[in-house]
Order: structure tokens, then C-alpha cells, then sequence
């Protein structure tokens, strides 16, 4: 298995003169059923109300590593419900927020509590003996692409993440998890915040480009190549957000990749074909109409249709 996971501070934070809030690992580690392959995200909140945001998500990803390393066995064999796993994730960051603030002292902003200051959003996965399973508190993306190059967002939408607002491992409810699970081979896992998922509104369709351009690069560039450009790329991707701290992280299986991205491509040059239809035909009913809302229209509609052909050109 390939394992990668990298983040950046974007250029907001840069700016204001912050810490990046973003955290990322992918980690393989020994369970008492064999070895666990685990990754995961955490996007602190960088809000002046949660002055340690970067540390609690620093504080979620180790927690979300040692409870999944713990408890991945026996979910995986159907022993403890996978219900479980986001009540001990969600214990032992507030145990481990609470170490850190009694360690390091400091006074919350008036009617707030301790943990507070450490808000940050979750997104792990891991897979063991052929079970994966998912897990996402917050916004942010997350993605699974199976051995024939279907890529799926597995969790589901949380109606309480919109407009910038989102839910929250200082909210200390296990409930706002949300989790799937899957026992089907996976060809690419992929966990992104929300500095790379904001750069499209169309999740599904970002996340089966992102997850071709990720396999293709693996293919071509190789392992510890593709590990190194993908480190670099996340600067542009999180320009191409909203200029917010980025990180991602994602497993691999090699064997699986070049049928999933054959696949992917296919997908992909269908979705763009009837995109690029969708618009020609806005186009043509747009044709002579010299009204200043169907000039930046038709300006919109071009520019969209330029990186249309540009993507399906890189295919």
C-alpha cells in the first residue's frame, strides 16, 4: 500500500500572520489482527475564539491513530459496532485537550469552555483484512475510488456544515460524526480539508478529478516522485480554494490503480462531453443578445468551456 499525506499554510493565514491550522497523516500500524493502514485530516478553526485550533487538530489525528489502532480488529470482525469508534476518538481528544490546557494554562474567551480554543474538524480511514471505514466531523472531503475507477464520496452530507459554519470536535459529540463503511477492494482513498474541497461545489465531480490526476501522477511519476510533486501541487490547490491552509492524505493500492484511473477517465470525459454540450446549447440561446447580464454570461460560459477543453486535452 502507498501511503501520502502532506499540508500547507495558505495564503489567508500568511497574510494575517497565523500558524497553519491544518494537520495530515497516513500511517500503517500494528494491530492485534495485523497491520492497519490509517489516514487522516484535521482543519483547526483559526478563529481568534479558538486560539489553539492548530494544536487540537494536531491532538485529533493522534487520537483518531490510537483509537482506530485499537479498535479496528475488532470492528472489522464485527466483535464492536463501528458506532464505537467516533465515541472513542472523540473521548480521548478531550482527554488529551484537557492534558494539554492544564499543562499549558490559559483563559478561554468569557462562556466558553476548555476545549473551546482547540476546535477543529476530523476526516479518517482506515482498512484492515479487507474492511474499510470512513469517518468525517466537519466539512472537507472524502473520497473512494473502487477498482474499476467509480469515485464515490462515501460519508454523507452534513446539512449543519454550510456557509462557513461546521461542526466541530469541540462540540464533544460523537453523534456528529458521520461514518461509512465498505468491504470492497478501494484503489485510492482520499481525505481532503476544506482548502482543497472549496475549490468546486460539485464534490462528485471534484472528486473524481482530483482522484484521476492523483492516480495518473502515481503511474506516471512513481512512488517517491508522486510523493514529492503531490507536497508541492498543494500550494496551487489551496490558491485555487480560497487561499486556505490545505492538507490531504490518502492510501494507494498499486495493484488496483491502473484500472481504477482507465476508468476514471472514461467517467470523466462522458461527465465533460455533456458539460461542454450543456454549454454550447446555453451559448446558442444567448446569440444576439447584446444585454450586459448575457455579455458576462457568455464571458462565464467561455472561460468555463477554455478549462473544459484544457482538462479533457490532459486526460
Amino acid at each position: 500500500m502507498f501511503l501520502s499525506s502532506a499540508y500547507t499554510t495558505g495564503e489567508q493565514h500568511i497574510l494575517a500572520g497565523l500558524p497553519c491550522q491544518d494537520r495530515a497523516a497516513a500511517i500503517e500500524t500494528l494491530t492485534a489482527n495485523g497491520s492497519a493502514t490509517i489516514i487522516s485530516v484535521a482543519d483547526g478553526h483559526g478563529h481568534q475564539t479558538h486560539f489553539r485550533s492548530h494544536i487540537g487538530a494536531e491532538l485529533a489525528i493522534k487520537a483518531a491513530e490510537e483509537c482506530i489502532g485499537r479498535l479496528a480488529p475488532e470492528i472489522a470482525h464485527g466483535e464492536v459496532a463501528p458506532e464505537a469508534l467516533p465515541k472513542a476518538i472523540m473521548e480521548c481528544w478531550s482527554e488529551a485537550v484537557g492534558s494539554h490546557m492544564e499543562a499549558n494554562p490559559c483563559q478561554p474567551p468569557p462562556d466558553t469552555e476548555c476545549h473551546i480554543p482547540y476546535g477543529c474538524t476530523l476526516l479518517a480511514a482506515w482498512t484492515l483484512d479487507g474492511f474499510s471505514m470512513f469517518l468525517q466531523l466537519g466539512d472537507g472531503l472524502c473520497v473512494a475510488v473502487d477498482s474499476l475507477g467509480t469515485a464515490t464520496v462515501p460519508v454523507p452530507a452534513d446539512p449543519q456544515c454550510h456557509d462557513g459554519n461546521t461542526t466541530s470536535m469541540c462540540g464533544l459529540s460523537p453523534a456528529d460524526f458521520r461514518i461509512a463503511t465498505s468491504a470492497s477492494p478501494i484503489a485510492l482513498a482520499m481525505l481532503c480539508t476544506d482548502g482543497i474541497s472549496d475549490i468546486s461545489p460539485d464534490a462528485d465531480f471534484l472528486a473524481a478529478d482530483l482522484s484521476h490526476s492523483i492516480l495518473r501522477g502515481f503511474l506516471d511519476e512513481g512512488p517517491e516522485q508522486f510523493a514529492a510533486t503531490l507536497r508541492a501541487s498543494l500550494p496551487k490547490l489551496s490558491r485555487s480554494g480560497g487561499g486556505d491552509d490545505a492538507a490531504i492524505a490518502l492510501w494507494i493500492n498499486p495493484a488496483l490503480a491502473a484500472c481504477a484511473v482507465h476508468g476514471l477517465r472514461s467517467r470523466l470525459t462522458d461527465t465533460m462531453t455533456l458539460r461542454r454540450q450543456s454549454i454550447a446549447n446555453e451559448l446558442d440561446t444567448l446569440a444576439g443578445d447584446n444585454s450586459n447580464h448575457a455579455i458576462y454570461r457568455r464571458k462565464v460560459l467561455l472561460e468555463s468551456l477554455d478549462i473544459i477543453e484544457s482538462r479533457m486535452a490532459s486526460l
